[in-house]
């Protein structure tokens, strides 16, 4: 019995892979915005319990990696030209941080969605109005749930890790994960902008890899 063909280019197989999941992660988050969403949201509300500090706790860990991508950056020369592998990671998930925060940023004021809670300046939100949904081109903080940019930081560094460390690609989406949930938990972000987040920092890390590891 003949041994079944190979895939002629795999990097075509990944890529295919790799456009199917980011198809089903959109299918996710506009099924999340239409059925999941609110009676999440409300149910967090409503079980308050739930929450705990640990988990407020976890939710700075992508302001750390923020400041800390800053400080990468500034040593971008010396990680250019360095041959250790931890220094060219280092670099790559500074500069996917770095462009997933832009995007996020930009993202957030395109969308305009309103927040599952009211958290700064009486923002209006679905716990306290019943708002709900997107209000287009918000520069307003009020309206910038959308996409989670806690989230999108996190798999910014999920995305290069995934590529570049295969072995500590499932403890990162560990971690991922973990931050997703305990925005979720905390009422902070709606299921879909935690979606969208991840999807949107994952994306950032791949590229950013590919391209530097191309380099």
């Amino acid at each position: 019995m003949e041994p079944p063909p190979s895939d002629p280019d795999p990097m075509a197989s990944q890529r295919r892979g790799a456009a199917l999941a980011v198809i089903a992660t959109i299918a996710a988050i506009v099924a999340c915005y239409l059925w999941v969403d609110r009676p999440v949201a409300y149910f967090m509300h409503d079980h308050s319990g739930l929450q705990s500090h640990w988990l407020i706790t976890v939710t700075h860990l992508p302001e750390l990696l923020a400041l800390g991508s800053g400080v990468l950056l500034l040593a971008t020369p010396l990680a250019a030209h360095s041959r250790h592998a931890a220094w060219r990671v280092a670099h790559a998930c500074a500069v996917s941080l770095a462009i997933a925060f832009l995007l996020k940023t930009e993202l957030k004021i395109v969308f305009g969605r309103a927040w599952p809670d009211t958290w700064t300046h009486g923002n209006p939100s679905l716990i306290h109005d019943h708002v709900y949904g997107f209000f287009w081109w918000r520069l307003s903080n009020s309206f910038h749930s959308f996409p989670s940019g806690h989230t999108s930081l996190t798999f910014a560094v999920v995305g290069v890790l995934w590529l570049a460390v295969p072995r500590w690609r499932w403890a990162a989406v560990a971690v991922g994960l973990t931050v997703g949930l305990a925005l979720v938990v905390l009422d902070y972000h709606f299921v879909s902008d935690v979606l969208a987040g991840a999807l949107l920092g994952s994306l950032c890390g791949a590229m950013v890899w590919q391209r530097l590891s191309r380099r």
